[in-house]
């Protein structure tokens, strides 16, 4: 099982209202690495912006495939987007994180997360001791 840092860019996606509808099942853009993400790996959702941290947990439910946003995945799009590209279909496993890039940076281990380091990179592969680290974290 991998874990999986993914990127939610407030400008195009409303996050916090995501979270708060209790629907499970969503569909989440994977631009790259999607060779290399496979079912049950866990993706953590890294908000960037004013509110940057890891927000939620979500569990891979499907390799990525060439499909649209799911219908009840679109409200939450700040801009329509019924293209066609790279997701997976996942289950949120957590919608009550709120771990700031400032805690994050405190903790050993944390301190060197990829995401601090390179802004652009819209999903990022955890080393497995930063993913256990996490993971006693939220537990």
């Amino acid at each position: 099982m991998n874990h999986w840092i993914f990127k939610c860019y407030p400008e195009f996606y409303d996050l916090e209202k995501r979270l708060a509808d209790q629907e499970p099942r969503l569909t989440w853009d994977v631009t790259r690495c999607h060779k290399l993400v496979t079912v049950d790996d866990v993706a953590f959702i890294w908000q960037t912006g004013n509110m940057q941290g890891i927000r939620a947990a979500i569990r891979i439910e499907s390799s990525p495939q060439l499909m649209p946003q799911m219908d009840s995945e679109r409200k939450f799009s700040t801009i329509p987007d019924t293209s066609v590209g790279w997701r997976v279909y996942a289950t949120i496993l957590r919608r009550e994180l709120n771990i700031s890039t400032d805690t994050l940076r405190k903790i050993e281990g944390l301190d060197g997360l990829f995401n601090f380091h390179n802004v652009t990179a819209p999903i990022y592969q955890m080393a497995p001791f930063e993913a256990n680290i996490l993971k006693k974290l939220i537990e």
